[in-house]
């Protein structure tokens, strides 16, 4: 016989019935992370004003900051680092760090450029080829851990967008699309 609960008010709470494995949820969120962020951090979630709430948000931040669920790194590019002395990001999906991780980097390459500073680089990317950039996307978590944690499947130039203050002046593809040679600029 299951178990029933009550709520203060009497109300009948039905047993859950479903019941995941953590290795299930793993695997989903490292399933979503290449296009999580069109989810959480798209046009639907710009609509609604999330972006802006985060930054108020994290603009509270400093000192020693753990952000639990750190996902993909959306909230990265918000925080004032002029405030933090440390960042850690846990999250439960190793796809979702592998993107955090790419983002966070680009992030304190940004954050440390003077203005009109330019940030040359030349980076593994998610191909515009759409399905050699969709086969990158389903073999990602795999080949990183075989190539001292390259991800392939990141898309270099969405992520350093993202970042306040930047624009890419200079963007060349290679290799059928999968390396980016990108010049950027910090405008402030």
């Amino acid at each position: 016989m299951q178990p029933v609960h009550y709520t203060s008010h009497g109300t009948q709470l039905q047993p859950w019935r479903g019941c995941f494995a953590l290795a299930d949820i793993q695997a989903d969120y490292d399933r979503y992370a290449p296009s999580y962020d069109e989810l959480d951090g798209g046009a639907a979630s710009a609509a609604l004003g999330f972006p802006e709430l985060r930054q108020q948000l994290l603009q509270q931040a400093s000192g020693d900051v753990l952000e639990v669920a750190v996902g993909t790194g959306l909230n990265l590019p918000l925080y004032d680092w002029q405030r933090l002395t440390s960042l850690t990001g846990l999250d439960l999906s190793e796809g979702m760090l592998i993107e955090a991780a790419a983002r966070a980097a680009l992030a304190e390459m940004a954050r440390v450029l003077r203005p009109g500073g330019r940030l040359l680089l030349l980076e593994h990317s998610r191909s515009d080829n759409a399905l050699l950039g969709a086969y990158q996307g389903a073999t990602r978590s795999l080949v990183a851990p075989l190539s001292k944690g390259c991800d392939w499947g990141q898309d270099v130039p969405s992520m350093l967008l993202q970042l306040p203050a930047m624009r890419i002046s200079s963007q060349q593809r290679h290799l059928a699309g999968t390396l980016v040679g990108l010049v950027a600029t910090k405008l402030e």
